[in-house]
């Protein structure tokens, strides 16, 4: 459910607004004495950092800040710095990598400054070599206040934000079979970059969703291409109707079947309510606490019922185009509780893949550019843009 390089362009599902608070530890202060210490900006989680064993062979941690600018003026982030509590530096975001990451909590889209009484998220993606993320996170972000007045930045005395101590999921990254088989498969939207999964998410009164941080939308690259001719239709896309298959056992729970296939690069007309928006889809409790949902299915293709006990490797549907959705593709990805707008993405990985190449670019023509690497990977998740093959 989302944009992508080329031509091939997924609208995802957005909406807004609360947020909630989730664990963090806290820093002790003086018992005595004054110690007062004002900012421009309050620094809360969003969500629970979860990680994932990346194909790069690195530990991705992630998980979003919300920045709230209580000052008089517009503040622009300089720095987010991710260190363990002892304050060894983890890693950190500045420069291009912090102005892609800081986004308008409904809008996609990077904000250079957050304006007075505003808000900004703020993507955190940390990779470290196995074994060494810790199990708590702490945040410092520093900051500035462009065009203030010498009255106006009077009020502030620090410029530095010892933001919250994060407690690290203690969800291990479940091993699933593939939902597609064959070669040439890419997440064109994926983890763990900016882009239109990671960056999603959608109100639910109590908190703010994040449903698509480790979901894929997959597509097929054959050649250098996803497409034949103008991809005007989808029938010019060799993968529509390839089967899609279930990633573990589990028991149906919801599905939407009936909706005709979107156009390919033209808005959908078929989105009227919340459920429309997964178009033809497929929803399976796999264990407590996890849900596989499979996306835009082909209209009459979806294979079980609800209630239906299904095993691992059944076919349930095929790969279609209904729904949001703007050219055929499978979005695939597991959740924290049946609801695939406001849930919570959970990671998984793969137990073997051959890893092929990364698309790197492309243009209007359909043309990709692929960088090649190939080799064999196990026990990891495909990274945004990655090419690969499944058994």
């Amino acid at each position: 459910m989302a944009k992508t390089v080329c031509r091939v362009q997924y609208a995802s599902l957005l909406v807004l607004a609360s947020f909630c608070l989730l664990p963090v530890t806290s820093r002790p202060s003086d018992a005595d004495g004054l110690n007062m210490v004002s900012t421009a900006v309050l620094v809360t989680p969003l969500n629970q950092p979860h990680v994932v064993r990346g194909d790069d062979g690195l530990d991705h941690v992630e998980y979003d800040l919300l920045v709230i600018n209580a000052f008089a003026g517009p503040v622009a982030l300089t720095d987010v710095e991710v260190t363990t509590v002892s304050g060894t530096v983890l890693g950190r975001l500045d420069g291009a990598n912090l102005a892609a990451a800081t986004q308008g909590v409904l809008e996609q889209a990077p904000v250079s400054q957050i304006p007075a009484s505003g808000a900004a998220t703020v993507e955190v993606d940390i990779a470290l070599k196995p074994g060494r993320m810790p199990a708590v996170l702490s945040n410092h972000v520093t900051y500035a206040t462009p065009g203030a007045s010498p009255h106006m930045a009077s009020m502030i005395s620090s410029y530095d934000v010892q933001g919250p101590d994060v407690v690290v999921s203690p969800f291990h990254a479940i091993t699933i079979e593939p939902p597609l088989r064959g070669a040439g498969w890419t997440g064109i939207n994926a983890c763990c970059t900016p882009n239109t999964h990671r960056n999603v998410r959608v109100a639910s009164g109590t908190r703010i969703g994040t449903a698509e941080t480790f979901a894929v939308d997959y597509v097929r690259v054959d050649g250098n291409r996803f497409y034949q001719g103008d991809g005007s239709t989808n029938a010019q896309y060799p993968y529509f109707g390839a089967p899609i298959y279930a990633v573990a056992a589990g028991r149906v729970v919801a599905l939407h079947d009936g909706m005709d296939e979107s156009i390919p690069f033209q808005q959908p007309t078929t989105l009227h309510k919340p459920e429309d928006f997964g178009g033809n889809y497929v929803l399976i409790r796999q264990a407590k606490g996890v849900y596989a949902f499979y996306a835009h299915m082909q209209k009459g293709s979806v294979a079980v019922r609800v209630g239906q006990q299904v095993a691992a490797g059944s076919v349930i549907g095929h790969v279609g185009s209904s729904g949001n959705s703007s050219n055929p593709h499978l979005h695939f990805g597991l959740l924290d509780r049946p609801d695939f707008l406001t849930g919570y993405s959970l990671p998984f990985v793969f137990a073997n893949f051959a890893l092929v190449g990364h698309v790197v670019g492309g243009d209007d023509t359909g043309a990709l550019q692929i960088q090649a690497d190939a080799r064999k990977v196990r026990g990891a998740y495909p990274l945004v843009g990655d090419i690969v093959n499944y058994p």
